[in-house]
């Protein structure tokens, strides 16, 4: 990760905490205050301005610097095939982060197919705006329903059961336990193996 901007600081604290290990290159890089825990990745800084050294040994590059850097940064990732990705000028770049968000357990990403980072954000905010607090119940109820169900068909046959809506509109009323049961009755239901035909 080279760069201290606000993209350059969410980069990296999002994949330390998918428990990658990430060098942050930057000058002005933060000084850590909050330690690494070992359920997550690492994060080690180097206050220093970019080298074209410090790519080797990388899966990928984040250059999430001035564009003048960022151009230096690819081209010694290019150089040494590692694949680069520019948070100012996606196009020039080997790949694009789709703009995510995430909820109980969900994630939701947002790829403009290259109309820009700025495009997809606005997206994305209209997601977390349309997002239901009903969405995160529904989701921790779920999982704890699926979890009993048997593994193959009959898992996939009740989650096509379900009345998602029908659940929905219980949470958003604020029948938690109605929704629960309703849920597990759906499971239930659709999980049951079809009937044999002659």
């Amino acid at each position: 990760m080279v760069g201290a901007g606000q993209v350059g600081a969410r980069r990296a604290h999002a994949l330390t905490e998918a428990g990658f290990h990430v060098l942050w290159v930057a000058p002005d890089a933060p000084r850590l205050q909050d330690p690494v825990t070992p359920a997550t990745g690492s994060l080690e800084v180097r206050r220093r301005p970019f080298s074209a050294d410090d790519v080797h040994g990388c899966a990928v590059v984040f250059a999430c610097a001035p564009r003048s850097v960022n151009v230096t940064v690819a081209q010694a990732a290019r150089a040494a095939g590692v694949l680069c990705g520019r948070a100012d000028q996606p196009d020039a770049g080997d790949f694009i982060v789709p703009a995510q968000l995430e909820r109980a357990g969900a994630v939701l990403s947002v790829s403009t197919e290259r109309a820009g980072p700025s495009a997809a954000r606005t997206l994305l905010r209209a997601l977390e705006a349309a997002w239901r607090p009903s969405f995160d119940v529904f989701l921790r109820l779920w999982a704890d329903a699926r979890s009993a169900l048997p593994s193959g068909a009959a898992r996939r046959n009740a989650a096509r059961s379900v009345a998602n809506e029908e659940i929905l509109s219980m949470l958003d009323a604020g029948d938690v336990e109605e929704a629960r049961a309703r849920l597990r009755a759906s499971l239930a239901a659709g999980g049951e193996a079809p009937a044999e035909t002659t």
